[in-house]
């Protein structure tokens, strides 16, 4: 992992590898190896705005699968952010995901759009 900070935003690079048990859900698919990176960036476009967009890629093999099995995922998603009032932030987001496998009925495409309000007092309350 690494991050660059900017005057008015950042660039982010991640990159993993590793090995699990895949045994949750319908089958067991034994040992998982995987291999994942991103690339992330956000800008404050004014003090009340900004963005930020990701694209992701995770490759996982499964070696122990009765039949030779190989996922691949891409996932990408853009944002906006906005401070509309002190206490108060609206942020919408976009979300393009794609599950590609050997097993075609795992396949699929996914396409979200979310709204988000967020609202958090401006003096937080603490319990005593």
């Amino acid at each position: 992992y690494k991050r660059w900070v900017y005057r008015s935003g950042y660039f982010d690079a991640r990159g993993a590898s590793g090995y699990g048990i895949a045994d949750t859900g319908d089958e067991d698919l034994g040992l998982t190896i995987f291999y994942s990176g991103r690339l992330a960036a956000g800008y404050n476009f004014t003090p009340r705005l900004s963005g930020d967009a990701y694209v992701s890629y995770t490759y996982n093999d499964y070696p122990e699968a009765v039949t030779d099995r190989n996922d691949s995922i891409l996932d990408t998603g853009v944002g906006l952010r906005y401070r509309l009032l002190q206490w108060m932030n609206l942020g919408l987001q976009y979300r393009f995901r794609d599950f590609n496998s050997d097993v075609a009925r795992d396949e699929y495409t996914e396409n979200r759009v979310t709204l988000n309000i967020t609202l958090t007092p401006i003096a937080p309350y603490r319990w005593n």
